[in-house]
């Protein structure tokens, strides 16, 4: 996948640029390779502490390990470890290179809730945020179940939250024994919407949206909690089509009538009384009266 970003490093201005990254690239990765490819080549202490100086309550100094900060929302720092797409950074934005000494626990808002409809555990509420979550009977899953049938690690969630779209996000099978099924059908991944529902093992699970109206808060609104931008794409007026024109062939004329064949009828007669006149044989009159009358018919037909 390609990502379409502004880099802000101190000093200078703003650069466009276009990562190509795969879906296990983590936001450390990428920040690490950014300081490091830097065209420009940034100093090690501008990126020690210039950034991290522009970032109010991050923090300074050049210990920490690598990350990105978004600039458009008051320099919010994400959680290095998570991947570039449970992070929710889209094409668009504008980041900075920093470091974070703690790490980070970006929560955020829950944006799903996967209920429990069957199963051992019918009736439970899990919330969801935007990221990665896990589903199974390990200690480590956020949808931890007591169903047998279910492995440790069964399946992840990947929630994307879109309430536009009525879509929850995708669960991906981790090769678990019994697999996962969605619609009543066996896939190994599946896109999710509101309200569609994963069977694993004996469970089965609803995933539904928290927020469907689409429309933030304004506690949400002013404290952003996704490093998802809002922007309206510059609309694109497809042109009319106008037609082309076509000149019609005339018509057709009727055909005109064949003139008699009279030197085809006349001809064969004259051969045959020839023929007669030098045979003598009544077979060479048969000869005079047949080949005219077959050239007759074939005219009146």
């Amino acid at each position: 996948m390609k990502l379409k970003f502004a880099l802000q490093s101190p000093g200078q201005d703003d650069r466009d640029l276009v990562a190509t990254i795969d879906s296990a690239t983590t936001i450390g990765e990428l920040a690490t390779y950014l300081a490091h490819a830097d065209p420009r080549q940034v100093p090690a202490q501008a990126l020690a502490g210039g950034v991290d100086a522009a970032v109010d309550g991050v923090g300074a100094g050049g210990d920490g390990e690598l990350t990105l900060a978004l600039v458009d929302q008051s320099y919010r720092v994400v959680d290095a470890r998570l991947t570039v797409p449970e992070s929710g950074l889209r094409s668009g934005v504008t980041i900075a290179v920093t470091r974070r000494a703690e790490s980070v626990v970006d929560v955020g808002r829950p944006v799903a809730m996967a209920l429990i409809v069957a199963g051992p555990d019918s009736g439970k509420e899990f919330l969801l945020r935007r990221g990665t979550a896990y589903i199974g009977r390990g200690h480590g899953a956020q949808i931890q179940l007591n169903d047998s049938s279910v492995s440790r690690r069964h399946a992840k969630l990947v929630v994307a939250g879109l309430p536009a779209a009525m879509q929850v996000g995708e669960v991906v099978d981790l090769g678990s024994a019994n697999g996962i099924s969605v619609g009543g059908a066996e896939v190994p991944r599946a896109v999710l919407q509101a309200g569609d529902r994963v069977r694993l093992g004996d469970t089965e699970v609803e995933v539904r949206l928290t927020d469907t109206s689409g429309l933030l808060s304004r506690h949400s609104a002013n404290q952003p909690d996704s490093a998802s931008v809002g922007f309206t794409r510059s609309p694109r007026i497809a042109p009319l089509f106008e037609g082309r024109q076509f000149d019609l062939p005339d018509l057709p004329e009727r055909p005109k009538p064949s003139r008699m064949p009279w030197l085809a009828i006349m001809f064969p007669a004259l051969m045959g009384m020839g023929i007669f006149a030098f045979t003598q044989s009544p077979y060479s009159l048969m000869f005079v009266l047949m080949s005219p009358m077959m050239m007759l018919g074939n005219y009146l037909d």
